[in-house]
């Protein structure tokens, strides 16, 4: 998510779920259906939420050494990066 803002996401993943389609084809990953929107759609509401969170307590994630990925997402190839996604966040509400 480096590059990418979670309400642009969040939004581009609800116009995907508005088109007819049985099969989502992703540029990586395995394919999916519209049932697997909704769960990165969860994902990105999550660290939206987590990084609010923090900005409500004046805190940044980067100083909270017990943040790590949630256990819903521990399977999840990329699920060292939660830490990373919510620090980027954080700076978005800045």
């Amino acid at each position: 998510m480096k590059e990418g803002n979670t309400d642009h996401w969040i939004i581009t993943l609800d116009s995907i779920k508005m088109m007819d389609s049985k099969m989502i084809v992703p540029g990586h990953g395995p394919v999916g259906s519209k049932s697997d929107i909704d769960v990165m759609e969860n994902y990105f509401k999550q660290i939206f939420e987590t990084a609010l969170a923090y900005k409500n307590k004046g805190m940044s994630p980067e100083q909270d050494e017990s943040l790590s990925s949630p256990a819903s997402y521990y399977s999840w190839l990329l699920s060292m990066f939660y830490k990373y996604n919510v620090i980027y966040a954080y700076g978005l509400l800045h």
